[in-house]
């Protein structure tokens, strides 16, 4: 029973995450997060926002 928990983590980061960035209309909906990725989702936002 006590590995059963482990599972949940992953997810709750996650959803830290996306409403971190909601403002930003970034959605992550798959894992594994990584600085990278995110790093570039913020970018990703930002180009589009600047070329609006």
């Amino acid at each position: 029973m006590g590995e059963g928990n482990t599972m949940s983590a992953p997810v709750a980061i996650s959803n830290a995450v996306n409403d971190a960035l909601a403002h930003l209309d970034i959605m992550i909906d798959d894992l594994p997060l990584s600085p990278n990725r995110i790093w570039k989702l913020l970018s990703d936002a930002k180009d589009k926002v600047t070329t609006s």
